[in-house]
């Protein structure tokens, strides 16, 4: 096993990957390979060859394989350029990494079993949310958009969450002003259903809408119907609630229970 392991490790990036593709019957991953993640990491992988070996100066080979790949020439540096890897290139070619083994690790836990497909979703939204937490809104959208494509569906709690945790992501978006910010937020909420929510979602949309009329209110039915201390205390949709008085107050600590 480690020798089969060895000898396709020899092989490239793409015929890596199509080969743990193949091992694991994960199926057809032609929306994946056409994406720009997947072509950004070939493209990645195809500038680290000419940086290790051709002193970081485009040949024609790197512009050949990035053409395999469907990579406009446009976008790539011309023959006898040299290119470099700066922190923001690092960072991108680091998300796009990520990205391709999170979809392929999910696309086969997702076709074991029931119970491992909805464990995959949970574990999807844990991530999307570990993304808003560090201010990283576009890795946060991407994850779930892979998400919500899933084929088998998505059941409507954790329906309900993505589209909180996507509004999340235009609320904080820095890239816009506060009241563009919260009108993208109202556009997302807008395209899911609320027609049947828990106390703790009522909490929630109104912290993403910036409405803290009732918050109080609100607060306190959300902790009645099971949001605790630490779930009000971290997640991210409380993040602008938390700065107004008595929001917390309604969070009593509950002492440690041993059994």
């Amino acid at each position: 096993m480690r020798k089969k392991i060895r000898d396709e490790m020899r092989g490239s990036h793409d015929a890596v990957i199509k080969w743990i593709v193949d091992v694991l019957e994960i199926g057809d991953i032609k929306p994946i390979t056409g994406s720009i993640y997947y072509k950004d990491f070939m493209e990645a992988c195809q500038r680290r060859h000419i940086l290790a070996h051709n002193g970081g100066i485009v040949n024609e080979q790197y512009i050949s394989k990035c053409g395999e790949y469907k990579i406009p020439p446009s976008q790539l540096a011309s023959k006898g350029a040299k290119v470099d890897m700066t922190p923001e290139y690092l960072r991108r070619v680091t998300g796009r990494a990520f990205i391709l083994g999170l979809f392929l690790i999910h696309m086969k836990v997702q076709k074991i079993s029931e119970n491992d497909r909805i464990a995959s979703l949970e574990s999807l939204l844990e991530v999307n949310h570990e993304f808003l937490v560090h201010e990283q809104t576009m890795m946060c959208v991407r994850v779930l958009d892979f998400a919500e494509s899933r084929i088998d569906g998505v059941p409507a709690n954790l329906r309900l969450c993505f589209a909180i945790n996507r509004a999340l992501a235009a609320l904080h978006d820095p890239k816009i002003t506060e009241d563009e910010q919260t009108k993208a937020a109202k556009e997302v909420l807008a395209k899911y259903d609320w027609s049947v929510t828990t106390p703790v979602f009522d909490l929630a949309l109104a912290c993403v809408r910036r409405d803290f009329t009732n918050l109080l209110p609100l607060a306190r039915s959300a902790y009645s119907a099971g949001l605790g201390f630490i779930s009000a205390s971290t997640f991210i949709v409380f993040k602008e609630a938390r700065k107004i008085e008595g929001f917390m107050d309604c969070f009593p600590k509950r002492p440690l229970q041993l059994s």
